[in-house]
């Protein structure tokens, strides 16, 4: 008897330290580089989920993007809270969100191949979370638990589906009509519009030898010299050779 109630009191001693000390480890004088920041703070964001502290995931949310900008899993854990709080709103966005979608396919693809060298070098453009890591296997387990709560035909479906069972749905879907009025249209079809209008320009070097045969083989070997330069505009390529 004496034991459980020995373990209850550490539970709620800890639970009280937790709640009461939130910040500490993320808001000192020396706590100013990203890396720090980041795990700490991708921690104490699954934490508070886990305990229903929605309110204190958002504080952690807006202190984490005041410190390191508009990272994926920033981007990311604020969607799925959303959707979690059932408030998802495109106001909730302010940067380019098919950037974010491309992001997190190319953390799968490294999570799938077991190639984890590309997140060593380029540790700020994946938010300095690891790849593979508990954030990733927690927002995905997160995701796909939320899905089910949402109609298949809707915007929240398809972003619980993105993070959780099915990343390679959402960039198809969200080109249809159904979703013109959406961020996700629209940053789409900038995208589209932007590489369309693109212009290309070509030049190229030829050489090489002619070396005739049978019947014709009288005129000789000769060296053969070329060039080649063209561009493309629209879905048409011009070329003079």
């Amino acid at each position: 008897m004496c034991s459980a109630r020995v373990i209850i009191i550490l539970l709620i001693v800890q639970t009280c330290a937790f709640a009461q000390n939130p910040f500490n480890k993320i808001t000192t004088a020396g706590e100013s580089d990203c890396s720090d920041v980041s795990n700490k703070c991708a921690w104490l964001f699954q934490k508070y989920i886990e305990l229903g502290k929605g309110d204190s995931a958002k504080h952690i949310l807006k202190f984490w993007k005041g410190k390191c900008g508009d990272k994926e899993p920033i981007f990311r854990a604020t969607i799925l809270l959303s959707l979690l709080d059932r408030n998802y709103s495109d106001n909730l966005i302010d940067g380019a969100v098919i950037d974010h979608v491309v992001n997190y396919q190319n953390r799968l693809k490294m999570i799938a191949e077991s190639d984890y060298a590309q997140y060593d070098y380029y540790r700020p453009h994946y938010g300095y979370v690891p790849i593979g890591g508990e954030f990733d296997r927690f927002t995905k387990r997160w995701a796909s638990s939320v899905m089910e709560t949402y109609p298949a035909s809707s915007l929240e479906f398809l972003l619980a589906e993105f993070y959780g069972t099915d990343p390679s749905r959402l960039l198809k879907e969200i080109q249809s009509k159904q979703y013109e009025c959406s961020v996700w249209y629209n940053d789409y079809y900038g995208i589209v519009e932007e590489y369309i209008d693109l212009r290309e320009f070509h030049f190229g070097l030829m050489a090489g030898i002619w070396i005739p045969t049978g019947g014709i083989k009288h005129l000789g070997v000769h060296p053969d010299a070329g060039f080649q330069f063209g561009a493309k505009k629209n879905k048409m390529n011009y070329y003079i050779t």
